[in-house]
């Protein structure tokens, strides 16, 4: 009979949060307890629900907005619309077994030719570029407003420039690789304190750090971080070998796959910089699988 570790049982057990029901918001299955939507002006949030048990029924309760049902064969599907000029609701998802809490933003309309957006300046985004149809406002008082369990709008904004508002796009299928890793370290007895270095960079941002022209981090569905328990500002010794290096991430990547990291949407590989933070992840939902060192 096959003997597990504590950590593992736990790993086994994720998945059963949800067994025998699927939620998906615009195409992206949700595993997390409380997650976001970025949606352009005007673009409805699509909510599929999808159960083996004939008798579950989903309840959606919003602040505001409006709520319609489509028909649908074997899974329940909806239409939210928020409010016009609305910046952010919330809608809870219940099915009796689950809750979800779900943030819906709007961001404000933007042309990907321009530079700025108001006072704010973005810089250049390559041509030709990908849609880049609206991006969110983001104020000094409400950067701490949640997007999941463990982040905030706060750490998904570019650091330069540094002036407020500032704007961003974010994914949520981004969002759920994040709180995948915290809740693979927490499986493994490992504190979860990811401290994210970067996730949407303007173009004159991604630029100044050498990024790819075409990174994705300026369209917002990648992140750089590190674990950080103990707020030293590097990657902590995940594989108990007395050194912080690439081999940390390395140890963390081959978990996250064994959780079921949905490597098919996006890239993941392992960074090392003579910066402070020495070793760093990178994680993306840019579509399609990607892997890589440096």
């Amino acid at each position: 009979m096959p003997r597990f570790s504590p950590a593992s049982l736990l790993l086994l057990l994720l998945p059963l949060a949800t067994l025998g029901a699927e939620i998906s918001l615009n195409g992206t299955v949700i595993e997390s307890a409380e997650t976001s939507v970025l949606l352009d002006p005007g673009e409805p949030l699509r909510i599929r629900y999808e159960s083996r048990r004939l008798d579950d029924r989903l309840t959606l309760r919003p602040t505001a907005g409006t709520v319609v049902e489509e028909p649908a064969d074997f899974a329940g599907r909806w239409r939210f619309l928020p409010p016009p000029d609305s910046w952010h609701e919330t809608l809870e998802l219940d099915d009796g077994r689950r809750r979800l809490r779900v943030h819906v933003f709007t961001g404000e309309p933007f042309d990907s030719q321009r530079t700025y957006i108001g006072s704010y300046r973005l810089g250049r985004f390559p041509s030709p570029s990908e849609p880049i149809p609206s991006l969110l406002k983001v104020s000094r008082a409400n950067q701490t407003q949640r997007v999941s369990e463990h982040f905030t709008l706060g750490e998904l904004v570019s650091h330069r420039p540094a002036q407020w508002p500032r704007y961003l796009r974010f994914s949520t299928a981004l969002l759920e690789q994040l709180e995948l890793v915290t809740r693979v370290l927490e499986a493994h007895d490992k504190d979860g304190s990811v401290r994210l270095l970067s996730a949407f960079r303007t173009p004159d941002h991604n630029r100044a750090v050498g990024g790819a022209p075409r990174s994705r981090h300026i369209y917002g569905d990648a992140a750089d971080l590190i674990v950080d328990a103990d707020n030293d500002g590097a990657m902590d010794d995940l594989n108990d070998d007395g050194v912080n290096d690439r081999g940390d991430i390395d140890w963390l990547i081959a978990r996250l796959q064994r959780a079921g990291m949905p490597i098919e949407i996006g890239g993941i590989g392992s960074y090392e910089t003579e910066g402070q933070a020495g070793a760093f992840l990178h994680i993306d939902a840019r579509g399609r699988a990607a892997d890589w060192e440096r």
